[in-house]
């Protein structure tokens, strides 16, 4: 296919400082290269003098059709990549270039501004324990670049490895899936074959067929350096590297013997370094007898929770959340983000308590989407959570909160119970349920104005009980609504007030930074926290409504988060 030539200024978007740019460069020795232009590259200028520790290499400087919003960009030949670091595969320098405003004004700056990076990057360059620090930091980056390059074009790739990281060195075994990921095949591994049925099970992969293959892990310390230079590229150099650090009974060829092995069953070999991963897929000739295994990197990505939701930090803290239980009351718009974010945020075990089905007409209010239309709420609140979070256990009853209490349910001691119904009756009953089983457990009432012009988080804790007044009108929301406010369906008791998720969401905001506050360090004090919109903000809504109280708001406020002790609030005090 011809290339069509292109015309002057066809692809940049500032012509004019292109123009420029193409003066400068001419003046300073670059010669264009015209046939490498394109849509995204409106400009290619080489520099074929470059003299680094006695090599000569060819620079191009690359001028986006968008420059200077973007940068441009500098690529050397590509046959540096994993000898220097920040060169990728194409011969890409990435040498964190950023934009300035006065590049539009000076764009011979911006030119200035990454030709001075580059040689500065050559000066480092010079000193080898930088480009080895430079490489051990950013190791995973440069493993995916290894990877592709170490299998050759014409060869089939290997699976890539996901695992579920145990405590332990073995996993025991792994599957193949029918299905690919952007063209490429997926075998996952779990630390035992119970547990990798329960993990296609519960993400509902689609597993063409089950093989008995095996991981084994290496745990390398985090002082190793692991660099190009120190990758295995040999099956002895990678077992010597495993007994080295594991002692001889992490031998991975003795791993293979006891594994009576076969060229059909799926083998990997995997290092673990800190946040770092990378894996061998171990490849076995057919036609050679007793064959020595064949390296074929292959990318590995971690599914287990520690990773999934900590990324291996604050781990004492996620072990702390996954022993913890949270019961919620209500399903609805609050309920079902609060569970949510309970969940990612790493809660072990949620209890939710709800009669109802979704409706379509909620859609921009939930967690739930039309799919989930007309089928119960916990349910599918519930299959939702288990499907996309690891390791957390969600149990779903599809019970009204009085006859949740009344039950053996109630018996199984949850760390703290929060009503997210909005109904006075379950207020009431669980105040009292508390108070009459003398549990000490903390409860928390959530619950939003019309609108999401106020949301309410109350705590109360210890023998401290909500009032049988329900002062939710007087004393806690920031205003008594109008009837008409609420728009009315043509059903017994159906209508809604109007407000969406993002309505709502500094709400479960605070709700679940308050769960997790008293998860971790139980506070024996009750207290009231409120998501406060300006009063005009109320005015809007309801002309003429009148505010149980007045809070000051700075000029450009939008919305403030109140704080006030609820034995202050209900017997004198204010928010604040």
């Amino acid at each position: 296919m011809t290339k069509p030539e292109l015309m002057h200024g066809e692809h940049c978007m500032f012509p004019s400082i292109i123009e420029k740019i193409d003066s400068l460069l001419s003046s300073h020795g670059f010669s264009r290269e015209r046939d490498q232009e394109s849509f995204a590259r409106a400009r290619v200028w080489v520099l074929n003098d470059i003299d680094w520790c006695e090599h000569r290499m060819p620079l191009r400087l690359v001028l986006p059709g968008s420059f200077p919003a973007d940068p441009a960009e500098l690529f050397i030949n590509n046959e540096w990549c994993l000898k220097l670091p920040h060169v990728e595969g194409n011969g890409h320098l990435c040498l964190g270039t950023f934009v300035d405003g006065i590049d539009f004004d000076q764009p011979e700056l911006a030119i200035k501004r990454v030709l001075d990076q580059f040689e500065d990057f050559l000066l480092k360059c010079a000193d080898p324990q930088w480009v080895n620090a430079e490489f051990h930091n950013e190791r995973e980056s440069y493993w995916l670049r290894h990877m592709d390059m170490a299998i050759p074009a014409q060869l089939k790739p290997p699976p890539d490895l996901w695992l579920q990281l145990p405590r332990v060195p073995e996993i025991a075994a792994c599957v193949m899936p029918a299905r690919k990921l952007k063209g490429r095949k997926i075998s996952f591994a779990a630390p035992s074959e119970e547990n990798l049925t329960e993990l296609v099970e519960r993400y509902d992969w689609e597993i063409d067929k089950q093989v008995a293959g095996a991981a084994l892990v290496l745990y390398l310390p985090e002082g190793v350096p692991w660099t190009p230079q120190s990758w295995p590229t040999t099956f002895k150099q990678l077992d010597d590297l495993f007994i080295q650090h594991a002692g001889t009974s992490a031998s991975i060829a003795a791993w293979l013997g006891r594994k009576r092995w076969t060229h059909d069953v799926p083998m990997y070999a995997a290092v673990v370094q800190g946040a770092a991963t990378c894996g061998w897929y171990l490849y076995q000739h057919t036609w050679v007898p007793r064959p020595v295994p064949e390296l074929r990197p292959v990318r590995v990505g971690r599914i287990d929770r520690t990773w999934a939701l900590c990324r291996d930090h604050q781990i004492d803290k996620l072990d702390m959340l996954s022993e913890k239980r949270v019961t919620i009351f209500g399903a609805g718009s609050v309920g079902g983000a609060l569970a949510e974010a309970l969940a990612r945020a790493g809660v072990g075990g949620i209890d939710l308590v709800d009669t109802q089905l979704f409706e379509a007409e909620n859609v921009s209010r939930h967690i739930l989407g039309i799919a989930d239309a007309r089928r119960v709420k916990v349910t599918r609140i519930k299959a939702k959570l288990q499907r996309d979070i690891p390791g957390i256990n969600v149990h779903a009853w599809c019970l009204d909160a009085c006859t949740w209490l009344r039950s053996n349910a109630a018996k199984a001691r949850s760390d703290i119970i929060v009503d997210c119904t909005g109904e006075t009756s379950v207020r009431l009953a669980l105040a009292q349920y508390q108070d009459a089983e003398g549990l000490l457990l903390a409860r928390m009432n959530v619950w939003t104005e019309p609108y999401g012009a106020a949301g309410h988080v109350v705590v109360v804790t210890g023998k401290d009980v909500w009032p049988l007044t329900d002062p939710v009108d007087d004393k806690v929301n920031v205003a008594r609504w109008p009837a008409d406010t609420r728009v009315e369906l043509p059903g017994c008791g159906h209508g809604f007030h109007e407000y969406g998720l993002s309505d709502i969401a500094p709400l479960i905001g605070i709700a679940t930074a308050a769960v997790l506050e008293q998860l971790d360090k139980p506070d024996t004090t009750s207290r009231v926290l409120s998501h406060v919109r300006r009063p005009d903000f109320f005015l809007g809504k309801a002309p003429g409504i009148k505010l149980n109280r007045e809070y000051h708001f700075e000029d450009g406020e939008e919305a403030k988060t109140l704080r006030c002790d609820l034995q202050k609030m209900l017997y004198g005090g204010k928010l604040t």
